[in-house]
């Protein structure tokens, strides 16, 4: 255990912050650390990405108009080590009180900037989805709001299908409730 927090810990001053491929590394890595019981291992690394100058590195610094080939490495790295535990059959709120509280307020700060960031218009819609993606792992009080609001019939229905997705991580009936209020408005996938 904890080969891959080794491996991503050196490998992540040598990646381009914010560019796809970095971001698809850490998550990559971020993933099979968590997955082989090592996310405990990576505090340094959330500590940095969670750290506030970290975000302008990543979409909530990415103006509308701009490219939309960047991430926001926490997002990424959150996503991964949601996915990793996922696949322990954990979630990051439970595993969480294992960690050290320095890598508990970083996954915390990650998670409150994606849900900002997944609400806020004016970020790019790949910005949003990595976001919303990112939201999946966080805890349902704290995600499901924002997915619910996601759901609005002036949101785009890539946004919507995806506030739909990751939903589907929680057993939370405002989200159903919010899909069965304004049926008529969504589109055959979104209903599905």
């Amino acid at each position: 255990a904890g080969r891959a927090a080794a491996v991503l810990t050196t490998l992540l001053p040598q990646l381009t912050p914010s560019s796809p491929a970095a971001c698809k590394t850490l998550q990559q890595f971020s993933e099979l650390a968590a997955a082989d019981g090592g996310a405990e291992r990576l505090a340094d690394v959330a500590v940095a990405l969670g750290k506030p100058g970290a975000a302008a590195r990543g979409p909530t610094a990415i103006p509308s108009d701009s490219s939309s080939d960047q991430c926001d490495p926490g997002f990424a790295f959150v996503t991964g080590l949601g996915q990793g535990l996922t696949r322990r059959r954990e979630r990051i709120e439970t595993a969480a009180a294992a960690w050290s509280p320095p890598m508990q307020t970083a996954i915390q700060q990650i998670l409150t900037r994606a849900a900002d960031a997944a609400g806020d218009t004016q970020c790019e819609p790949a910005s949003r989805l990595q976001a919303i993606a990112c939201l999946a792992h966080a805890a349902a009080a704290d995600a499901i709001p924002t997915l619910v609001a996601l759901l609005s019939p002036s949101t785009s229905q890539d946004l919507r299908l995806a506030a739909v997705h990751a939903a589907k991580r929680f057993d939370d009936a405002r989200m159903d409730a919010a899909l069965l209020a304004d049926r008529g408005s969504h589109t055959p996938a979104v209903h599905l």
